[in-house]
């Protein structure tokens, strides 16, 4: 779940200047470059929606989503497993078996710590209504073609009902990374380094949106 997630942040990176920096929408939002800037735009945006979609709340029984781990660890067995896995350390010397308990009773308390938070956010962001918006957006138009017969004639549902943003799409992403986080403290034991990794997108993004000034354009942060 953890390289779905980066991938799909690493996605949206090469986004985010096409919507929010006005440097590059003058520069491609207009002229000869304004369709096919535009195809890009919405191509990617939409990706995003369905990856966030897939990431949180895919039930397929291979798909490593949100909510198929969480109700896997919601399962008191498991979860006792997780918090012994959590604890254990190897201990050459029964001299430092002192030191281990104490150890252990404070990486308890981190588990728990851990584990409550993972299952707070879940819940929180399960009814986030951007988040719903996004999976019937997947449902209905990128993951499937379901047609509405309106007007004696087969149409594509209005997208512009779901109300998204040009900002959802970031706003959802941040609310995902402490769930990532935490699944990773709790599962495997192993925190990640976020900002090295968010570099490494800044880079990216500047690498391929910044080699020439802007020029010319305007650029209107509606989604329609």
């Amino acid at each position: 779940m953890l390289t779905f997630y980066l991938g799909t942040v690493r996605k949206y990176a090469i986004l985010d200047p096409m919507l929010f920096s006005q440097d590059v929408c003058d520069r491609f939002g207009s002229g000869k470059s304004d369709s096919g800037y535009r195809l890009l735009r919405y191509t990617l945006f939409y990706s995003v929606v369905q990856d966030i979609a897939n990431l949180f709340c895919d039930k397929g029984k291979t798909n490593p989503s949100v909510m198929n781990i969480y109700k896997m660890i919601d399962e008191d067995q498991i979860t006792n497993e997780l918090r012994k896995r959590y604890i254990a350390e190897y201990i050459p010397d029964k001299a430092l078996m002192q030191s281990y308990e104490q150890r252990a009773q404070k990486r308890t308390i981190e588990f728990n710590k851990h584990y409550k938070e993972l299952c707070e956010y879940i819940k929180t962001m399960e009814t986030d209504p951007e988040l719903q918006a996004m999976k019937s957006i997947r449902d209905k138009f990128t993951a499937h073609i379901d047609l509405q017969f309106t007007n004696d004639k087969y149409e594509y549902p209005d997208i512009s009902k779901y109300g998204l943003k040009w900002n959802s799409l970031k706003k959802t992403l941040n609310d995902l990374k402490p769930i990532v986080e935490r699944i990773g403290f709790v599962v495997r034991r192993a925190d990640f380094a976020w900002d090295s990794f968010e570099q490494q997108n800044q880079e990216l993004a500047d690498g391929l949106w910044t080699s020439r000034r802007c020029e010319q354009g305007k650029f209107t942060r509606t989604l329609r």
